[in-house]
């Protein structure tokens, strides 16, 4: 995401984003949703656009880590929680939300295979027991 140009950006605020195959794990793009919230904040960092880095540093390049900045952000708000936690935390509570299959958050976390997107599939079965039992 450190990568993000303005140009894998939904210009027609379609709240979308492209996460180009030169910046991904797997090499490939992948389409992520993005909600409206995001998309303002998106829409008038454009407005503001001093690069074609949508996160660009000083230099008007992008920035290799955030490393120093996330310590400050963890130390402030008193938590220890490592920045791809919160990659687990959103697919947990996605998949415990029930508006998503398996086959979809293997989808929007990029995932090849199902096989690494399995290890959310007892978070879905426990959100049907619950709907079972009402």
């Amino acid at each position: 995401i450190l990568r993000l140009k303005w140009e894998d950006v939904d210009d027609k605020m379609n709240g979308t984003i492209q996460v180009t195959y030169r910046n991904t794990k797997n090499t490939e793009t992948q389409t992520l949703p993005v909600n409206a919230e995001c998309m303002k904040i998106l829409d008038r960092a454009r407005e503001l656009r001093v690069s074609d880095y949508v996160f660009p540093c000083s230099t008007g390049r992008y920035y290799y880590s955030f490393n120093r900045t996330w310590f400050r952000i963890r130390k402030r708000a008193g938590i220890s929680v490592r920045f791809h936690d919160l990659r687990h935390t959103y697919a947990s509570f996605l998949i415990s939300s029930g508006k998503v299959s398996l086959y979809e958050l293997q989808s929007l976390l990029g995932h090849k295979s199902v096989h690494l997107t399995q290890r959310y599939a007892h978070l879905l079965r426990e959100t049907h027991k619950l709907r079972v039992a009402k």
